[in-house]
Protein backbone atom coordinates (compact mmCIF):
# COMPACT_ATOMS: atom_id res chain seq x y z
CA UNK A 1 0.00 0.00 0.00
CA UNK A 2 1.29 3.43 -0.94
CA UNK A 3 1.44 6.54 1.22
CA UNK A 4 -1.24 9.20 1.33
CA UNK A 5 -0.30 12.08 -0.99
CA UNK A 6 -1.44 15.58 -2.03
CA UNK A 7 -0.53 17.09 -5.42
CA UNK A 8 -0.80 20.69 -6.62
CA UNK A 9 0.75 23.31 -8.89
CA UNK A 10 2.01 26.36 -6.93
CA UNK A 11 2.10 28.61 -10.03
CA UNK A 12 0.83 28.61 -13.62
CA UNK A 13 4.07 27.51 -15.26
CA UNK A 14 5.90 25.55 -12.57
CA UNK A 15 6.26 21.85 -11.94
CA UNK A 16 3.94 19.61 -9.97
CA UNK A 17 4.37 19.71 -6.19
CA UNK A 18 3.91 16.45 -4.31
CA UNK A 19 3.29 16.39 -0.58
CA UNK A 20 3.88 12.80 0.50
CA UNK A 21 2.58 12.22 4.02
CA UNK A 22 5.03 9.34 4.43
CA UNK A 23 2.36 7.00 5.82
CA UNK A 24 -1.32 6.21 5.68
CA UNK A 25 -3.86 8.59 7.15
CA UNK A 26 -5.61 8.26 10.51
CA UNK A 27 -9.09 8.95 9.19
CA UNK A 28 -10.84 9.73 5.91
CA UNK A 29 -14.57 10.24 5.44
CA UNK A 30 -16.93 12.41 3.44
CA UNK A 31 -20.34 14.03 3.69
CA UNK A 32 -22.66 14.98 0.83
CA UNK A 33 -23.49 18.62 0.18
CA UNK A 34 -26.45 19.40 -2.06
CA UNK A 35 -28.30 22.55 -3.01
CA UNK A 36 -32.01 21.81 -2.75
CA UNK A 37 -35.38 23.39 -2.18
CA UNK A 38 -38.54 21.59 -1.10
CA UNK A 39 -42.18 22.42 -1.64
CA UNK A 40 -45.08 20.77 0.18
CA UNK A 41 -48.36 20.55 -1.75
CA UNK A 42 -51.83 20.80 -0.29
CA UNK A 43 -52.08 17.01 -0.16
CA UNK A 44 -48.80 16.99 1.84
CA UNK A 45 -46.88 15.60 -1.12
CA UNK A 46 -43.24 16.58 -1.09
CA UNK A 47 -41.53 17.98 -4.20
CA UNK A 48 -37.83 18.80 -4.54
CA UNK A 49 -35.70 20.82 -6.91
CA UNK A 50 -32.01 19.97 -6.86
CA UNK A 51 -29.05 22.18 -7.70
CA UNK A 52 -25.35 21.47 -7.45
CA UNK A 53 -23.99 18.49 -5.54
CA UNK A 54 -20.55 17.56 -4.22
CA UNK A 55 -18.75 15.79 -1.38
CA UNK A 56 -17.01 17.44 1.55
CA UNK A 57 -13.92 15.39 2.36
CA UNK A 58 -12.42 15.15 5.87
CA UNK A 59 -8.76 14.09 6.05
CA UNK A 60 -6.76 13.67 9.25
CA UNK A 61 -3.37 12.33 10.25
CA UNK A 62 -2.55 12.32 13.94
CA UNK A 63 1.01 12.70 15.24
CA UNK A 64 2.66 12.73 11.83
CA UNK A 65 5.85 10.67 11.68
CA UNK A 66 7.55 13.24 9.45
CA UNK A 67 6.96 15.96 12.02
CA UNK A 68 7.88 19.59 11.50
CA UNK A 69 9.21 19.20 7.94
CA UNK A 70 5.90 17.77 6.70
CA UNK A 71 3.97 20.35 8.71
CA UNK A 72 5.76 23.15 6.84
CA UNK A 73 4.95 21.55 3.48
CA UNK A 74 1.28 21.31 4.43
CA UNK A 75 1.21 24.91 5.67
CA UNK A 76 2.69 25.98 2.33
CA UNK A 77 -0.12 24.09 0.59
CA UNK A 78 -2.66 25.82 2.81
CA UNK A 79 -1.64 29.19 1.35
CA UNK A 80 -2.41 27.80 -2.10
CA UNK A 81 -5.80 26.51 -0.94
CA UNK A 82 -6.75 29.81 0.70
CA UNK A 83 -6.33 31.50 -2.69
CA UNK A 84 -8.82 29.04 -4.22
CA UNK A 85 -6.11 26.82 -5.63
CA UNK A 86 -7.01 23.21 -6.38
CA UNK A 87 -5.28 20.09 -5.08
CA UNK A 88 -5.59 16.37 -5.70
CA UNK A 89 -5.49 13.78 -2.91
CA UNK A 90 -5.22 10.01 -2.71
CA UNK A 91 -5.07 7.94 0.46
CA UNK A 92 -2.96 5.39 -1.45
CA UNK A 93 -0.60 6.84 -4.06
CA UNK A 94 -0.42 3.51 -5.87
CA UNK A 95 -4.16 3.66 -6.64
CA UNK A 96 -4.49 7.26 -7.86
CA UNK A 97 -6.71 6.25 -10.79
CA UNK A 98 -9.86 7.87 -12.17
CA UNK A 99 -11.24 7.26 -15.66
CA UNK A 100 -14.20 8.46 -17.68
CA UNK A 101 -16.60 5.91 -19.14
CA UNK A 102 -16.86 6.03 -22.94
CA UNK A 103 -20.64 5.76 -22.86
CA UNK A 104 -23.56 6.30 -20.53
CA UNK A 105 -24.30 3.50 -18.08
CA UNK A 106 -27.53 1.60 -17.56
CA UNK A 107 -28.59 -0.28 -14.46
CA UNK A 108 -26.90 -3.69 -14.47
CA UNK A 109 -23.96 -2.72 -16.71
CA UNK A 110 -20.76 -4.37 -15.54
CA UNK A 111 -18.13 -3.68 -18.20
CA UNK A 112 -16.56 -0.22 -18.22
CA UNK A 113 -14.48 1.05 -21.13
CA UNK A 114 -12.44 4.25 -21.07
CA UNK A 115 -9.67 6.13 -22.85
CA UNK A 116 -7.30 5.71 -19.92
CA UNK A 117 -6.39 7.60 -16.77
CA UNK A 118 -6.16 11.35 -17.51
CA UNK A 119 -4.75 11.88 -14.03
CA UNK A 120 -1.65 9.76 -14.66
CA UNK A 121 0.42 12.94 -14.24
CA UNK A 122 0.19 12.25 -10.49
CA UNK A 123 1.47 8.67 -10.66
CA UNK A 124 1.91 7.04 -14.06
CA UNK A 125 2.24 3.56 -12.54
CA UNK A 126 -0.93 3.74 -10.45
CA UNK A 127 -3.38 0.87 -10.97
CA UNK A 128 -6.35 -0.70 -9.27
CA UNK A 129 -6.99 -4.39 -8.66
CA UNK A 130 -9.88 -6.80 -8.22
CA UNK A 131 -11.83 -6.20 -4.98
CA UNK A 132 -10.88 -2.52 -4.83
CA UNK A 133 -13.85 -0.26 -4.15
CA UNK A 134 -14.64 2.42 -6.74
CA UNK A 135 -16.98 5.38 -6.83
CA UNK A 136 -19.08 5.83 -9.97
CA UNK A 137 -19.88 9.52 -10.07
CA UNK A 138 -21.43 12.17 -12.31
CA UNK A 139 -20.99 15.96 -11.97
CA UNK A 140 -23.68 18.53 -11.27
CA UNK A 141 -26.50 18.89 -11.91
CA UNK A 142 -27.17 15.14 -11.83
CA UNK A 143 -24.49 14.65 -9.17
CA UNK A 144 -25.14 10.95 -8.81
CA UNK A 145 -22.75 8.59 -7.04
CA UNK A 146 -22.55 4.95 -6.05
CA UNK A 147 -19.87 2.63 -4.76
CA UNK A 148 -19.07 -0.80 -6.19
CA UNK A 149 -16.43 -3.54 -6.03
CA UNK A 150 -14.14 -4.22 -8.95
CA UNK A 151 -14.50 -7.81 -10.11
CA UNK A 152 -11.74 -7.61 -12.73
CA UNK A 153 -9.11 -5.03 -13.61
CA UNK A 154 -7.66 -5.69 -17.05
CA UNK A 155 -6.27 -2.17 -17.36
CA UNK A 156 -7.36 1.41 -17.03
CA UNK A 157 -9.00 0.98 -20.45
CA UNK A 158 -11.20 -2.00 -19.58
CA UNK A 159 -12.51 -3.39 -16.30
CA UNK A 160 -15.66 -4.78 -14.72
CA UNK A 161 -17.50 -4.10 -11.48
CA UNK A 162 -20.21 -5.75 -9.44
CA UNK A 163 -22.49 -3.29 -7.69
CA UNK A 164 -25.68 -3.64 -5.72
CA UNK A 165 -27.61 -4.99 -8.73
CA UNK A 166 -24.93 -7.20 -10.33
CA UNK A 167 -23.52 -4.14 -12.03
CA UNK A 168 -24.15 -0.43 -11.68
CA UNK A 169 -27.13 0.46 -9.54
CA UNK A 170 -28.24 3.64 -11.29
CA UNK A 171 -28.76 4.48 -14.94
CA UNK A 172 -27.09 7.80 -15.75
CA UNK A 173 -28.20 10.68 -17.94
CA UNK A 174 -24.91 12.55 -17.78
CA UNK A 175 -22.37 12.31 -20.62
CA UNK A 176 -19.60 12.60 -18.01
CA UNK A 177 -19.21 9.52 -15.80
CA UNK A 178 -16.12 9.26 -13.66
CA UNK A 179 -15.07 5.95 -12.10
CA UNK A 180 -12.40 6.52 -9.46
CA UNK A 181 -10.67 4.64 -6.70
CA UNK A 182 -12.88 5.47 -3.71
CA UNK A 183 -10.09 7.31 -1.83
CA UNK A 184 -8.81 9.32 -4.80
CA UNK A 185 -10.14 12.86 -5.25
CA UNK A 186 -8.69 14.49 -8.38
CA UNK A 187 -9.92 18.07 -7.82
CA UNK A 188 -10.44 19.50 -4.33
CA UNK A 189 -10.69 23.06 -3.05
CA UNK A 190 -10.92 24.71 0.36
CA UNK A 191 -14.44 25.92 1.26
CA UNK A 192 -14.70 29.46 2.55
CA UNK A 193 -15.67 28.31 6.05
CA UNK A 194 -12.22 26.71 6.44
CA UNK A 195 -9.86 29.48 5.33
CA UNK A 196 -9.38 31.00 8.80
CA UNK A 197 -8.29 27.85 10.62
CA UNK A 198 -4.96 26.02 10.63
CA UNK A 199 -4.91 22.66 8.88
CA UNK A 200 -1.91 21.62 11.02
CA UNK A 201 -1.82 21.82 14.80
CA UNK A 202 0.91 20.79 17.23
CA UNK A 203 1.66 20.16 20.88
CA UNK A 204 4.60 22.40 21.79
CA UNK A 205 6.07 21.66 18.34
CA UNK A 206 6.51 18.01 19.24
CA UNK A 207 3.47 16.15 17.94
CA UNK A 208 1.96 17.48 14.66
CA UNK A 209 -1.56 16.67 13.45
CA UNK A 210 -3.21 17.29 10.07
CA UNK A 211 -6.94 18.01 10.14
CA UNK A 212 -8.36 19.39 6.90
CA UNK A 213 -11.74 19.72 5.20
CA UNK A 214 -11.92 20.13 1.42
CA UNK A 215 -14.74 20.00 -1.11
CA UNK A 216 -14.93 18.46 -4.56
CA UNK A 217 -14.94 20.69 -7.63
CA UNK A 218 -16.85 18.51 -10.12
CA UNK A 219 -16.60 21.21 -12.80
CA UNK A 220 -12.90 20.45 -12.91
CA UNK A 221 -13.34 16.85 -14.05
CA UNK A 222 -14.55 17.76 -17.50
CA UNK A 223 -11.81 20.30 -18.21
CA UNK A 224 -8.87 18.23 -17.04
CA UNK A 225 -6.42 17.99 -19.93
CA UNK A 226 -4.26 15.13 -18.72
CA UNK A 227 -1.43 17.60 -18.22
CA UNK A 228 -2.61 18.83 -14.87
CA UNK A 229 -4.13 22.00 -16.30
CA UNK A 230 -7.13 21.94 -14.00
CA UNK A 231 -4.86 22.27 -10.97
CA UNK A 232 -2.72 25.09 -12.35
CA UNK A 233 -3.61 28.48 -10.89
CA UNK A 234 -4.31 31.30 -13.30
CA UNK A 235 -3.61 34.96 -12.74
CA UNK A 236 -6.94 35.41 -10.96
CA UNK A 237 -7.98 31.82 -10.19
CA UNK A 238 -11.43 32.93 -9.10
CA UNK A 239 -10.13 35.55 -6.68
CA UNK A 240 -11.98 38.85 -6.72
CA UNK A 241 -9.59 41.78 -7.08
CA UNK A 242 -10.00 44.36 -4.28
CA UNK A 243 -10.34 47.31 -6.66
CA UNK A 244 -13.20 45.70 -8.58
CA UNK A 245 -15.67 45.54 -5.72
CA UNK A 246 -16.85 42.20 -4.38
CA UNK A 247 -20.51 42.27 -5.44
CA UNK A 248 -19.81 43.56 -8.92
CA UNK A 249 -17.09 41.00 -9.53
CA UNK A 250 -19.18 38.06 -8.40
CA UNK A 251 -21.90 39.14 -10.83
CA UNK A 252 -19.33 39.38 -13.59
CA UNK A 253 -17.74 35.99 -13.01
CA UNK A 254 -20.98 33.98 -12.97
CA UNK A 255 -22.80 33.59 -16.28
CA UNK A 256 -26.28 32.12 -16.37
CA UNK A 257 -27.41 30.21 -19.47
CA UNK A 258 -30.71 28.41 -19.92
CA UNK A 259 -33.13 27.24 -17.30
CA UNK A 260 -31.97 25.69 -14.08
CA UNK A 261 -32.40 25.40 -10.37
CA UNK A 262 -34.21 28.25 -8.66
CA UNK A 263 -33.77 28.77 -4.96
CA UNK A 264 -33.60 31.81 -2.72
CA UNK A 265 -34.09 34.13 -5.67
CA UNK A 266 -30.95 32.94 -7.47
CA UNK A 267 -31.13 30.92 -10.65
CA UNK A 268 -28.30 28.48 -11.22
CA UNK A 269 -28.30 26.57 -14.47
CA UNK A 270 -26.68 23.37 -15.63
CA UNK A 271 -24.28 25.47 -17.66
CA UNK A 272 -23.33 27.87 -14.88
CA UNK A 273 -19.73 28.93 -15.46
CA UNK A 274 -17.50 30.25 -12.72
CA UNK A 275 -15.21 32.97 -13.95
CA UNK A 276 -11.82 31.35 -13.67
CA UNK A 277 -10.02 29.27 -16.25
CA UNK A 278 -7.65 26.37 -15.96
Amino acid sequence: MGNAVFWYYPDPDGTLEEVDLGEGISNLFWEPERQAEDAIAGDAGQYRELGWGRLRVFISLERMKSGAALARSLENMQSHLERNGAVAFCADKDKAVAVFAKSTLQRGDQAIFSDGNPFAVFNSSAAMAANDVVCVQTPSMEANREWADLTTWTSEYSFALNGSANGVLYSTDSDVIMVRYQDFFPVLRMPIDQINRNIVTHEHRIGYTLDIQLVEDPSGWTTFSGEGAILRPTQTDGIVKPDEGFGQSIDQIISINGEGFTGGGTEISQSTTIGFTF
